[in-house]
């Protein structure tokens, strides 16, 4: 496993087999190096104006 691969809290795995790297990555993050915030859903609801 490598250290500090991954960011934000993720989690680094190794594909032995293949050589390769990857990480599981932490609510909210994502990208191949968890690098990446996911936009956060608001928990409000946007409506029209009922006349």
């Amino acid at each position: 496993m490598r250290t500090n691969f991954c960011s934000n809290g993720g989690t680094c795995h190794a594909e032995v087999t293949m050589g390769e790297y990857y990480c599981i990555c932490a609510p909210g993050y994502s990208g191949e190096k968890c690098d990446i915030k996911e936009p956060s859903h608001s928990k409000f609801l946007l409506a029209d104006k009922i006349e």
